[in-house]
């Protein structure tokens, strides 16, 4: 790869970052390898659609993105972290939910998009969207989700689903939402907790009976106790 070419590739980025829709376009006006500058990766084999994605204060992101699509960037690609377009817009959020809403809408459209592609963390996606949306107004993405065939019991490096995360960030209508489309409730972690030990140990009793009602298991045994055990010792649950 020329010296030349990582210089338009670097340059490229640089200008997608500023946010100027016009300045993008002019700039890949000029150049025959314009399929080529769009997927340009930096040294972390990030693109610019992985750093404008990541970039939430960025101007424009949505418009980008969309024009970037149109010039063949690939929405599949992995960085050296084994980060794809899918993961960062579910991971890296902005105070507009609306347009990350969108983002993630229009990543999930692209067919070469795969929603069980890990990285080197184990983790898919939907671990990530979790992590952040808790919302009924996320129910199209959820639904395409589920049309692109993904697993809800895919567990990352800690052997945890997408279902720990709602267990972690409180979240009523996501644990919900998993536990209806098949999520397995007594999945249990590399320390051999199931999320009933999570909502057990914080308290939580909404979220604790929830995944009871489910099927959970309250004598089911980490090792370090069974989640009734957990909620003896939790000073926000009483029994």
């Amino acid at each position: 790869m020329s010296n030349k070419f990582d210089k338009e590739g670097e340059k490229f980025a640089e200008i997608v970052l500023e946010g100027q829709i016009d300045k993008i376009k002019r700039f890949l006006l000029k150049k025959k390898n314009s399929v080529s500058i769009v997927n340009f990766p930096d040294p972390n084999g990030q693109t610019a659609l992985h750093k404008i994605i990541k970039e939430t204060k960025a101007k424009n992101r949505k418009e980008i993105i969309d024009f970037l699509i149109s010039e063949k960037v690939s929405c599949a690609l992995k960085d050296k972290d084994g980060w794809t377009p899918l993961h960062c817009a579910c991971y890296y959020t902005s105070p507009n939910t609306q347009e990350n809403y969108n983002i993630i809408e229009i990543l999930l459209l692209q067919r070469e998009v795969q929603v069980n592609v890990t990285n080197d963390d184990g983790n898919t996606p939907l671990h990530y969207f979790f992590r952040n949306y808790n919302d009924p107004s996320c129910e199209t993405l959820l639904k395409l989700f589920k049309e692109k065939g993904v697993d809800v019991n895919a567990t990352n490096k800690n052997l945890e689903t997408p279902l720990f995360n709602t267990v972690w960030k409180k979240y009523m209508f996501s644990a919900r939402w998993l536990i209806a489309n098949g999520v397995i409730v007594d999945k249990q972690n590399k320390n051999k907790e199931s999320c009933l030990h999570w909502a057990c140990r914080e308290g939580n009793l909404e979220m604790a009976t929830v995944l009871m009602e489910a099927g959970a298991d309250p004598l089911l045994d980490s090792g370090s106790g069974t989640p009734i055990d957990y909620a003896r010792k939790s000073i926000k649950m009483k029994l």
